[in-house]
């Protein structure tokens, strides 16, 4: 038995599994569901699936946090940086499309464990909020978004080298 999607019945209790755990973990950091689940889920399902899946969870998810988000957020650095990541994700979908699945698997994966160690390096604080680092952080953020649905990390790296406080960097 296969959905139009092509998986079998444990393949699709497989991503059900992993997307229940990447959201509970979602639920208790407020962060997180791509950079866990997408890596995962293309090991049963085709990268491009994997991604699409979590940027339409993470559409279903997301607004449920503006709210109180939006209140502790610095609103005009944010809609830049959103701005671009939304002009750019459109490319990184296309990356997506354009390399092989294994290939796209690697680099998914690659960027999940290589966001893990840069957020483990200790480095000298960097205050930097000029419209060029701005745009180097949306643009990327948009990428890794269409590519690997993962539009955090430039965006926690930024905010955490700028020295921002937890409650401004995520909502829990």
């Amino acid at each position: 038995m296969t959905a139009h999607t092509g998986l079998s019945l444990l393949s699709f209790l497989a991503v059900c599994l992993i997307v229940g755990g990447a959201a509970f973990f979602r639920g208790l950091t407020g962060f997180g569901y791509a950079i866990l689940s997408v890596p995962f889920v293309s090991l049963v399902a085709t990268p491009e699936v994997a991604v699409v899946m979590a940027i339409l969870m993470q559409l279903i998810i997301g607004p449920f946090g503006i709210r109180q988000a939006a209140g502790v957020i610095d609103i005009p650095m944010v809609s830049k940086i959103a701005l671009l990541a939304c002009l750019a994700t459109p490319f990184g979908l296309w990356l997506l499309d354009i390399v092989s699945a294994d290939v796209a698997r690697l680099i998914i994966t690659s960027i999940a464990i290589g966001s893990f160690f840069a957020f483990m390096l200790k480095r000298a604080p960097e205050i930097n909020g000029s419209p060029l680092h701005m745009a180097i952080v949306g643009i990327a953020s948009g990428l890794l978004n269409g590519f690997a649905a993962m539009p955090g990390p430039p965006v926690v790296l930024h905010f955490v080298r700028k020295q921002v406080p937890p409650p401004h960097r995520a909502v829990p």
